[in-house]
């Protein structure tokens, strides 16, 4: 997936420029690398005259066709991240400057500090299972306490025009909107669109017990989170950080689920509620990863045949 038309690389002198205007004529840059690992923005790691290491993030140019989960995503990472400081919850990457629409760079940008320490996804094959099992409690932990930090209507994290006062009624637009996008590129999902709302309206019970909208990050997979010395340091990319229940964090999804998360987050054993509401957010996210590969024009389909069948698996067991 080297290639992806939402991502909007910059020429050297922007760079420079975009550090000069941000932190002052006397600031240089000594060096800069592109960071892969993303899928959407463009990233880069910034070594700074004054000794500092930052991360430039740029957002896709204005006119290219996002999904619908995809609006406002900047805004809401700059947003999230400054609230999660205030509130106390460290590990979060202070926000140094946010550009909107900047002639700069042709978007939105923001620059951040650079967490110290290693992806998890990058460094998880060469660590023990004991070790493995430390990192997931202290991520439960992590999650949990972020979860605890409550809104006051459910939805996208600062648009209050697509705010709800319901769980199910912001839910439920969620799965409209994403099944838009899918039904847009026309997507094949091998079952109909229609059947997946009308199964998630008999369903709507099990959402009735989610009464305070959390703080989650939604996008916590072992690519954003930073390890250092064996141990949970930082999460990074809140983008898709919204009001809702703390259970569609990536680590509840059906392909990543472990006890070690479960039990610190503070779940011994799920109840039919919370089982269902799971499935129904592996849905969501599942529907999600199918479709972004047609919206950024991946190289390959290998995502979509992967996520087509865990969603198989989860449509499956939910019509049991």
């Amino acid at each position: 997936m080297s290639y992806n038309v939402t991502k909007n690389r910059l020429e050297k002198q922007q760079i420079y420029d975009i550090v000069r205007h941000t932190f002052g004529k006397d600031t240089e840059v000594n060096s800069y690398t592109e960071l892969l690992d993303g899928f959407c923005n463009t990233a880069y790691r910034i070594k700074l005259s004054d000794g500092r290491e930052v991360v430039l993030k740029v957002a896709p140019k204005n006119g290219i066709v996002m999904m619908s989960c995809e609006q406002g995503m900047m805004q809401t990472e700059v947003r999230a991240m400054t609230l999660a400081r205030q509130k106390g919850m460290e590990c979060v990457p202070i926000v140094y400057a946010f550009e909107e629409n900047s002639f700069l760079s042709g978007s939105s940008y923001f620059i951040m500090e650079c967490l110290e320490g290693d992806s998890y996804a990058a460094i998880k094959q060469k660590l023990t299972e004991e070790e493995q099992q430390t990192i997931d409690c202290e991520t439960g932990a992590y999650l949990h306490r972020l979860n605890q930090l409550k809104g006051e209507r459910f939805g996208y994290f600062w648009m209050k025009e697509l705010q709800w006062d319901d769980w199910f009624a912001a839910f439920y637009h969620l799965m409209e909107n994403i099944i838009e996008d899918g039904k847009r590129v026309h997507i094949d999902i091998g079952t109909s669109y229609e059947t997946i709302l009308d199964r998630l309206k008999q369903h709507r019970e099990y959402f009735r017990e989610v009464e305070q909208p959390s703080l989650i990050h939604f996008d916590s997979w072992d690519g954003n989170i930073f390890v250092k010395n064996g141990h949970f340091h930082g999460i990074i990319d809140w983008e898709r950080a919204m009001w809702a229940d703390g259970l569609m964090e990536d680590h509840f999804r059906y392909h990543v689920r472990n006890t070690a998360f479960l039990e610190e987050y503070g779940i011994q054993e799920m109840t039919k509620a919370q089982r269902i509401r799971c499935a129904w957010y592996d849905v969501y996210l599942y529907l999600i990863m199918m479709f972004e590969g047609t919206y950024r024009h991946y190289e390959t389909n290998d995502q979509y045949v992967w996520v087509h069948g865990l969603f198989e698996k989860v449509w499956e067991e939910m019509e049991v």
